[in-house]
């Protein structure tokens, strides 16, 4: 399956590259242009795609004949909150107009979060079962 992996070089995203890409997947992944973390996946299989998640045109790029997508991608300390609101905000608007348009056969696209959100007080709010449509 040919997926995309945006945020493909943060914790999560790198890890998710490398377990789609062991599995036999053709991965792709969305990178911050001049990103500073693109090294880590060079002993990967996988495609780079250099664009910021605001750029709707590198975004439509990245997702083009993709059959899954995965949203992990997220701009976590902006500098103020006009930046992240174009990461965060416009950047997932930009994932889903892409899904619309450039994936026809796209089977699912997966939005996560990053654990930064939950406290770490040991608080672990209900979660919705991953196997609900």
């Amino acid at each position: 399956m040919k997926v995309l992996v945006t945020g493909a070089t943060g914790r999560v995203g790198a890890n998710l590259v490398k377990a789609l890409s062991e599995r036999g997947h053709e991965v792709r992944g969305l990178v911050r242009p001049n990103s500073q973390r693109a090294g880590k996946l060079n002993p990967l299989d996988v495609e780079v795609v250099e664009a910021d998640l605001a750029d709707a045109e590198g975004v439509l790029r990245a997702a083009e004949g993709t059959e899954a997508i995965y949203h992990i991608g997220a701009t976590m300390r902006a500098r103020s909150d006009r930046d992240a609101f174009q990461s965060n905000l416009l950047g997932t608007f930009n994932v889903m107009e892409a899904a619309k348009e450039r994936c026809p056969n796209l089977k699912r696209v997966v939005f996560a979060t990053t654990d930064a959100v939950v406290p770490h007080s040991g608080f672990i709010p209900d979660l919705i079962p991953e196997d609900v449509e």
